[in-house]
């Protein structure tokens, strides 16, 4: 099963490299920073762009977090860019994070075997993923992953209403092409 397809699971917080990688980029992304990471960070950010819908190359992310065994999930042409448009500031065994952002405020990474791997896993990338996901017409932003614990009451509110019937939200307003609901007086 892919990553894309399996169940979202806590995060591996007995795993140093996991947790090494996330202290990293908790340290350094600010608040409300455009994060793509794989599904499992969700636990410790309020929201993250998912890795399997990061396929074209033009999208913006300011900080990348990069799993070396889920590279072949995402476009080389995505990869490259970037790699032209960030600079690697942390790796190890398992990740590569890249600060995309305007102006890095950390010095590029020096080469290092954590990087070499990652360089070589790129070169062995086909153009496109063999398993892309397509985005369906389910929800709006079927890249993130976003905890509603994280959100601020009108926000969390203009999300229910997007997607819940206005009759769970506690308004009596109609349907298209229905009657509006009549109470029962006591």
């Amino acid at each position: 099963m892919c990553q894309h397809q399996r169940a979202l699971v806590s995060f591996p917080h007995h795993d140093p490299l996991w947790v090494g990688a996330a202290g990293v980029l908790r340290e350094r992304a600010a608040p409300g920073a455009s994060i793509l990471a794989p599904d499992d960070f969700w636990w410790l950010f309020p929201r993250i762009h998912r890795h399997p819908h990061a396929l074209a190359p033009g999208a913006a992310y300011g900080w990348v977090l990069v799993h070396k065994g889920a590279m072949a999930e995402l476009s080389r042409g995505f990869l490259e860019g970037i790699v032209a448009r960030g600079r690697a500031v942390f790796a190890n065994e398992v990740f590569v994070l890249f600060d995309c952002t305007a102006a890095p405020a950390d010095p590029p990474l020096p080469a290092c075997d954590h990087l070499d791997a990652f360089f070589a896993i790129l070169g062995t990338l086909p153009e496109a993923p063999p398993n892309a996901p397509v985005a369906g017409p389910v929800l709006p932003e079927p890249d993130i992953i976003a905890r509603f614990d994280a959100r601020d009451d009108p926000a969390l509110r203009s999300a229910m209403e997007r997607h819940l019937p206005v009759s769970v939200l506690g308004r009596a307003r109609p349907r298209p092409g229905r009657a509006p609901p009549h109470r029962r007086s006591s």
